[in-house]
C-alpha cells in the first residue's frame, strides 16, 4: 500500500485544469523574461562589484532568478514569487520612487530602478491568474497534513511565520515612516512586501514555499558572493557585522526549516504543468 506521507494532494496533478493553457504560456514568458532581465543586469554583479558593497539587493534578485527558472516548469506553483513582486514594486514606485520625482530628491540609481520597477507594476497585475490565485491562496482551506507534511512541520512553519510577522510590525515600521529623502528604497520596499505577504504565508506555509525558498536561496548567494569574501579580506560594507547575523545565518536557519522532502515530491518529482 502506498505511504499517505508521501502522497501528492489529491488536486495536485490536475490544478493547471484551471488555468488557460495560454495563461500557462503567460506566466512562463513572465519567467523567462525574469531569466533574461536579471541574468543579464543582476548577475553579474555577483561577479563584479565593489568589494565593499553590500549587495544585499542583488542577492535577492538573484535568488528570484534562479527560482524563475523552477517556474518554467511550474509556473502556478511558483505564482508566490510574482506576487511577491508586485507588492514590492507598488511599495517602491508610491513610497520611493514617485516622491522622490516629484521633490527632485533622485538617488543616482534612480533612472535605472524606476523603468524597470514601474513595468513590473504594470506588467504584474496582467499576468497573474488572479481567480486561480484567490481560490488557492484564500478559498481553499488553509495547508494541513493532507498537503504532504507532517502537522509537527506545519506548527513549527507557521509559529516562525507569526515570531517574523511581530518582530515585522516594529521593522517595517521603521522602515517605512523613517528613511532618507535619496534613499534608494528596494531592499526596504522588498522587506515590506514580504511583510504584507506574511498572512498568507502563516495560513498556507506549503503553498507558500517558494518565498521560503527563495528566503534560503539569496541569503546562500549573498553569503557566497559577498558575506564570505568580505569577511575573509576584512574590507567589508559598513553593515557586514549586521548582514553576517541577519543575512549569513539565513542558510543554516531556512534551510532547517523548508521540508526538503516536500520540495523534492512537489517541485521536481510532480510533473510540471501542461504544456499543450
Amino acid at each position: 500500500m502506498a505511504s499517505t506521507a508521501t502522497a501528492l494532494p489529491p488536486m495536485a496533478p490536475s490544478a493547471d485544469q484551471d488555468v488557460p493553457l495560454w495563461r500557462l504560456y503567460l506566466l512562463r514568458a513572465t519567467y523567462l523574461l525574469l531569466i533574461v532581465g536579471l541574468g543579464t543586469t543582476i548577475v553579474p554583479q555577483l561577479f563584479d562589484h565593489d568589494p565593499t558593497a553590500r549587495g544585499v539587493i542583488p542577492g535577492v534578485l538573484s535568488g528570484l532568478w534562479l527560482l524563475a527558472f523552477l517556474g518554467l516548469r511550474y509556473p502556478l506553483q511558483m505564482l508566490p514569487l510574482l506576487l511577491f513582486e508586485l507588492p514590492w514594486k507598488r511599495v517602491w514606485t508610491l513610497k520611493y520612487g514617485l516622491p522622490q520625482y516629484f521633490a527632485g530628491t533622485l538617488p543616482p540609481t534612480w533612472a535605472e530602478d524606476f523603468p524597470a520597477i514601474v513595468a513590473g507594476v504594470i506588467l504584474m497585475p496582467i499576468v497573474i491568474p488572479w481567480g486561480y490565485a484567490w481560490n488557492r491562496f484564500i478559498k481553499m482551506p488553509p495547508d494541513s497534513v493532507v498537503d504532504g507534511a507532517s502537522r509537527i512541520r506545519l506548527r513549527v512553519m507557521r509559529t516562525v511565520y507569526v515570531l517574523l510577522f511581530i518582530a515585522g510590525t516594529f521593522i517595517i515600521g521603521r522602515l517605512f515612516w523613517n528613511h532618507m529623502p535619496m534613499e534608494r528604497g528596494v531592499f526596504a520596499s522588498m522587506l515590506i512586501a514580504l511583510f504584507i505577504l506574511n498572512p498568507l504565508t502563516i495560513r498556507n506555509p506549503l503553498k507558500m514555499l517558494p518565498m521560503l525558498l527563495l528566503e534560503f536561496v539569496w541569503k546562500l548567494v549573498w553569503l557566497a558572493a559577498f558575506g564570505l569574501p568580505q569577511l575573509i579580506s576584512g574590507s567589508g560594507s559598513a553593515r557586514l557585522g549586521e548582514d553576517i547575523y541577519m543575512v549569513g545565518l539565513g542558510p543554516v536557519f531556512f534551510g532547517l526549516l523548508i521540508p526538503w522532502g516536500y520540495v523534492w515530491r512537489h517541485y521536481v518529482k510532480q510533473p510540471g504543468d501542461r504544456w499543450r
